[in-house]
This record gives C-alpha cells, structure tokens and sequence, in this order.
C-alpha cells in the first residue's frame, strides 16, 4: 500500500470523525432545550427511560452526549441514578441507528454522487444567508452529513487498493476473540464507536477480515466509549459515579456474553433470520447485543442500582472548594474561618479570570517571548467560559455552606461575620461579570486595525496589571494582619482614571481617530470596569473589616 492510500485511509477516518462531531455539536444546539425537556419528562418510570434514551440517541447519533446530558441531570438531582441508568440501555441501543444508515446506504450507493450536491447547497447557503444560529447549525448539519459520506467513501477507495497490494490471507487464521481488544483500543482512542463500525465495516465490505473477526470488533467497540463517561463523573456526585460505573458495568457483562455466544449468535443472525448481506448481518449482530443487554438487565435494574449505592455512598462531593466540604457539619468557629479561606480564594480566582480577558492573566510573569506566547496558545487549559463557569459554582458552594449555618447556633459576632462573607462574595461575582461582558468588546478591539483603538486597549491592559497587582499585595497584608491602608485613595484614583477616559474617548472622536462606534464601545468598556473596580474595592474593605470581629465571647 503506498503513503497516498495509506494517507487516504487516514484522511478518509479523520474526516468521518470529524463529521460526526460537527453532526453532534449541531445537532445537540439544534436539540436543545426540547430534548432536555422530553428527557426529563419520559423517565418516570424505566421503560419509558429505555425508550427516551433510545429515541434521543436515534436522533442525536451521539450516546455520549446523551449521557453526559444525563449525568448533568442527576448531579442536578432533576433525575433519579435509577431511572438514569435505565436511560444508559437505551442510548446504547439508539447509537446503533448511525450503523444501519452506513450499512444500507455507505456501501449502496455511490458517496460521491450525494455527498457532493449536499456539500454545494450547505455551503452556498452559509455564505450567502444570514449567519443566524438556526442557519449556522442546519448548514453544519448538512455539511456534516456530506463530509460524513466522502469520508466513508475515502476509506473504501483506499481499503480496496490495500486489497489490490496487499496479500491478507495470512491474517485470516487469528483468532476472531483477539479483535475484541482491538475493537476497545480503537474505540477508546477515537471516542466514538460509530467511527469503528465504520472501519470495520469498509475492511468486512473489502473482505479485510472475516465476520466473525468484525463482529468481534463490534463487541470491543460498546466498552471503548465508556471512557468518557468515566472521566465526566469524575469528581463528581456519588449518583454521578453510579451511573457511570453502572454504564461500565453494563458494557462489560454485555461483553462477556458476546464474547462466550460470539459463534451461536453469528450462527443464529446467518442461518436462522437468515440475513445474506454480511453488512446488514454485521449491523444486526450489534443490535441484538444491544437488546440482549436491555433484556437481561431490565428485571434487575432495582436490585442493580441498590448495590451502586452501597458501593458510592455519602452525600454531594464538593470538590471544587478546598477548605469547606459539608454544610451539615455542627457550626464553630473554625467553619467561619474556612469560610473566608474559601472567599479569600475566590477572590484571587477572580483577579486571575478579570485578568485572563485582559491578556494579562501572567501578572507577575513579563515574559512576552515569542515561546511564551506559543506556550499561551497551543497549551491554554480553559476557556474563559470554563472558568467563569467555575466561578459561579465556587461562588455558589460558599453561598450555600454560609446559608446553611443555623443562626440558632451564631452570636451576634458571628452573624455579622457571615453576611460580610455573603458581601464579599455577592461584590466579587459582580466585579468579574463586569468584565466578562464587555470580553466581545476586547477581543473586537484587540484585533482592530485601527492604531489609535489598539494603543487605547494596550493603555487599559497596562492600567489593570498595575490594579490587580495592588489588589493582590492589598489581600496578602490583610492576610497577614496589616488593615492599616484605606481604599479609599484607590478608589479616587480609578474614579479619576474613568473620568480622564471619558475626556481621551472624546477628544479622539473629535480628531475623528476614532468612530462613533468605537467611542460608544470604549466608553462602555470603561464605565463596566469602573464598575468592577469598585466592587472588588468593597470586598476588600469587607476583608479588612472581617479582622476587627472579635468572634470568640
């Protein structure tokens, strides 16, 4: 096989799996809140759970998205670990839909002939027509679905010339049960088992290998995918752990079974349906392990989910804070002081995020090398999503341990000390809201081409370092006792620093250096980071203020 077959093959695997994330990602938008809806509505009991995860598996052709969705249900407590893994059975029996569409019409027709006019008219209409959400996602749709073809068909032109050049007759004595591994490892590897089957039904089409070694691969692939629900539970809530494990769980019985009725299936599927078509064969074998598993778990998904339960016990995990765990736990006053450890916390998290927007997130680190800014960019851990998200929930964890205190147990003291926690942190999620919502108008600017814009914004970044590197020294003498400095005089200044923007904004736009636009955009940038200078200025003086409360009566 020479390199451009073999770099076909390669491209032809590639691009089927990148089409069925563009398919995943459009779809789950296109979905949306129906199908969450429709999801928590029809799992009341388990056989409706059965039939919803199947149903919503057929459509979004996606068993992990599925049940990472229902993960996020259950760790929200809108769905019970029960029912929840009812749903799991289903949605592996609904990925299989995806298989059926390869097989009857992947190795049917010719690819090229569909796959290219649906690419023209997807493609057309996302240059031409409002780039609205609910076009964006149709057309990905589309497009999805075309690239889905020519990648399929990229892998049979070149598994044919791999048939041409190579001789295979040697590998056809293996042992079927040693492409069981081979199904796992290419399916933990690729993350969906809708690419493997593929794969594996190109080489069964071209005769690579011989059913039985197929079928063995099929039943490698149900367990590969699990992986990534283990990693969604990860830290998670033990009902979140159950499902997952139990998916796991679910996946490697059906495995053994498969494995020990791997001959007498085939047997049953070739000679008693009977089927001819080895695809049409290959994509029933994967269906009816599927049903086998429904089958024999469903009388015992009771029984089941009772033994994960004693397996994972316990409450909520809090895993995101790291001095505060259970609001349960009998009040003293070193609950307080974990309490403002954790706020303390939040709030240098915030300063990092508000800093991340502005580009300055290093601080402390100058370091402008062009490796530095490679490093930045290929190795960047989240997206300022990912950590506003987990801001609200650190904020959220905190909230929720201080309103759990009973005031019952508090004196005065200690109740004035929990609602200036309660002030600091309700002023810090409005200091990094600030600057969360005005993160478009940033990076608009950051890549402007006007000079004058992009040197207002480097004169911002330069004000906000030299900002949150005082606040940083103003929380570390407050942590080590110093309330002596008064914010008083930072908050002047930033007044003043507003005040003079407001005059630079204007003067600019009347030396017509800057637009109308770009003016209403830097003065808004300028009055939501007033904003949140103030709010963070507050949480500092509440910091201070905590240190003059004598708890102890």
């Amino acid at each position: 096989m020479d390199s451009a077959d073999l770099m076909q093959l390669l491209a032809g695997i590639a691009l089927f799996i990148f089409s069925m994330s563009l398919l995943e990602d459009s779809l789950k938008q296109i979905a949306g809140r129906p199908f969450k809806q429709f999801l928590q509505r029809q799992t009341r009991n388990k056989i409706r759970a059965i039939a919803s995860g199947t149903v919503v598996t057929a459509f979004l052709q996606s068993s992990s998205v599925v049940l990472l969705m229902v993960l996020s249900f259950v760790g929200a407590g809108v769905m019970s670990m029960r029912n929840a893994l009812a749903v799991t059975l289903g949605a592996n029996l609904g990925t299989t839909l995806d298989s059926w569409v390869v097989a009857t019409l992947g190795f049917k027709v010719e690819l090229n002939t569909i796959s290219f006019p649906i690419l023209v008219f997807a493609l057309l209409v996302k240059v031409f027509l409002p780039s609205n959400n609910n076009i964006k996602n149709l057309t990905n749709f589309i497009i999805g679905v075309g690239l889905l073809f020519i990648g399929l068909e990229w892998m049979k032109l070149s598994v044919t010339e791999l048939v041409n050049q190579v001789d295979l007759r040697s590998y056809a004595h293996l042992s079927p049960y040693l492409f069981i591994l081979a199904g796992v490892v290419i399916t933990a590897i690729i993350q969906s088992s809708s690419a493997t089957i593929a794969i594996t039904l190109t080489a069964l089409y071209q005769h690579v290998i011989p059913f039985e070694s197929a079928a063995a691969i099929v039943i490698g692939s149900e367990l590969g995918t699990t992986l990534k629900i283990m990693l969604g539970s990860m830290g998670g809530s033990p009902d979140k752990k159950r499902v997952s494990t139990g998916n796991f769980i679910f996946n490697i019985v059906i495995i053994i079974i498969a494995t020990i009725f791997l001959h007498p299936l085939i047997y049953f599927i070739r000679i008693w349906i009977p089927i001819k078509d080895p695809l049409i064969a290959l994509v029933f074998f994967q269906t009816t392990i599927n049903v086998i598993a429904i089958v024999l778990f469903y009388p015992f998904l009771g029984w089941f989910a009772a033994g994960l339960e004693r397996l994972f016990t316990g409450g909520s995990e809090r895993v995101i804070t790291k001095y505060i765990h259970d609001p349960t736990k009998q009040f003293s006053e070193d609950t307080l002081q974990a309490a403002k450890k954790e706020t303390t916390r939040l709030m240098a998290h915030t300063i990092a995020f508000n800093s991340k927007i502005f580009g300055i997130e290093n601080i402390e680190n100058d370091d402008t090398s062009s490796f530095a800014s490679f490093k930045k960019f290929v190795f960047e851990k989240d997206s300022t999503n990912d950590s506003y998200t987990r801001l609200k929930q650190l904020h959220g964890e905190i909230l929720e341990f201080l309103v759990s205190m009973q005031p019952t147990e508090m004196n005065p003291k200690e109740i004035e000390y929990s609602g200036k926690l309660i002030s600091i942190l309700r002023h810090v999620m409005h200091a990094a809201k600030n600057i969360k919502d005005i993160q478009h108008n940033i990076n608009d600017i950051g890549v402007s081409e006007n000079d004058t814009l992009h040197n207002v914004l480097i004169d911002i970044c330069n004000q906000e370092r030299t900002f949150y590197n005082s606040l940083q020294q103003k929380i570390q003498q407050i942590e080590a006792g110093n309330t002596n400095s008064s914010n008083e005089q930072p908050l002047l200044e930033s007044k003043q620093e507003y005040q003079n923007a407001y005059e630079d904004i204007y003067k600019l736009l009347n030396k017509n250096l800057i637009s109308e636009y770009n003016a209403s955009t830097l003065l808004n940038m300028q009055r939501e980071i007033y904003s949140s200078h103030k709010a963070l200025l507050r949480s500092i003086e509440n910091l201070k203020e905590l240190n003059s409360i004598q708890l102890r009566t």
